[in-house]
């Protein structure tokens, strides 16, 4: 953002329009991230009622959702990190909630039936990269993986051990 007043501005923009919908706060889902299963059906349908057709690209949907989230995730003001080094490679995003740590990998599929699969990869990602190597803090870290086609997605999260 080229200054404070247009920052505030698109903040006050995207938590009244986008993040705090009735039923669906983006803190929210957050909260319950440490039920994995339930934070991950939450986040997918958190996605699911906000992306069109239209917003997604047919050849690279992993960064729309990518950035959708991130402009989410600093919206609703946790604190992010995009696509910086860490472990042996770069994660997609890091979101610092006050208490926990997420590491999201986005994945494309080639499609719907291969949505599990490139989840798992996903996650299988974090861990062999080690992409949560710099993180300093004592919160707990949970991995993400997103697996995009169009518009439908797949959501898996574990905590890391």
């Amino acid at each position: 953002m080229p200054n404070l007043e247009l920052q505030s501005v698109w903040r006050d923009f995207i938590l009244e329009f986008v993040v705090e919908v009735p039923g669906a706060d983006f803190r929210d889902i957050f909260k319950n991230i440490g039920d994995t299963d339930d934070f991950s059906i939450q986040l997918k349908d958190f996605i699911d009622r906000r992306l069109s057709y239209f917003d997604t690209d047919k050849n690279e949907p992993e960064k729309i959702y990518h950035i959708f989230l991130f402009g989410m995730a600093l919206g609703a003001r946790f604190k992010c990190a995009s696509n910086k080094e860490s472990g042996f490679g770069r994660y997609d995003l890091l979101i610092e909630g006050e208490t926990f740590n997420a590491v999201l990998e986005f994945k494309k599929s080639a499609g719907i039936n291969e949505l599990e699969k490139k989840a798992k990869e996903a996650l299988k990602q974090i861990d062999k990269q080690k992409y949560y190597a710099g993180i300093t803090n004592s919160k707990p870290i949970y991995k993400i993986g997103i697996a995009c086609y169009k518009t439908e997605c797949i959501v898996k999260t574990v905590l890391h051990e």
